[in-house]
């Protein structure tokens, strides 16, 4: 991956600590919030942006993966469905309405399941990609378990020997 850390920070003692650290265990999945794929009300109005998000270096490590864009993507086309239906800016838009439909989609949204009454509404849960990638991985490592390996000549002519 080619993302790196920001700096060495001075911790308690003589401990040092990376900021922007990559290479952490993240303890669980994490959510996406809609107002990443937004740019603010005084810049632009009707834009969704599930590519170039507002997002960390460290958050956008993960955030630029490919099953991350897929599910930003159906939440921004979503979203631009629910704008124009309702005749609102983007901005403007009923998010809990668009987690319906996302629901609807089998959109998993970890968080908005739980509490209605979040600081950031959800639009995504990143832990579909661990499962997508895992589901890919096994998928390629069965492939390749059918292959059976040929010898090599070097290989031919000690069989050959014996």
């Amino acid at each position: 991956m080619e993302a790196h850390p920001v700096r060495l920070v001075a911790g308690e003692g003589s401990s040092l600590y990376v900021e922007g650290a990559l290479l952490v265990r993240i303890p669980g999945p994490y959510d996406i919030p809609y107002r990443i794929l937004v740019p603010r009300r005084s810049e632009i109005l009707n834009l969704l942006d599930p590519v170039t998000v507002s997002a960390s270096h460290v958050a956008f490590a993960s955030l630029r993966m490919e099953p991350q864009f897929m599910v930003m993507g159906e939440a921004a086309g979503s979203a631009a469905s629910l704008a124009v239906r309702s005749r609102v800016a983007v901005q403007d838009i009923d998010v809990h309405a668009l987690q319906a439909l996302l629901r609807q989609h089998h959109a998993v949204l970890r968080a908005a399941s739980s509490s209605n009454n979040l600081p950031m509404p959800v639009i995504a849960t990143a832990i579909l990609a661990s499962v997508v990638l895992l589901a890919i991985a096994l998928a390629w490592r069965a492939k390749r378990a059918d292959v059976r390996r040929q010898p090599t000549g070097r290989e031919k002519r000690v069989a050959a020997e014996r």
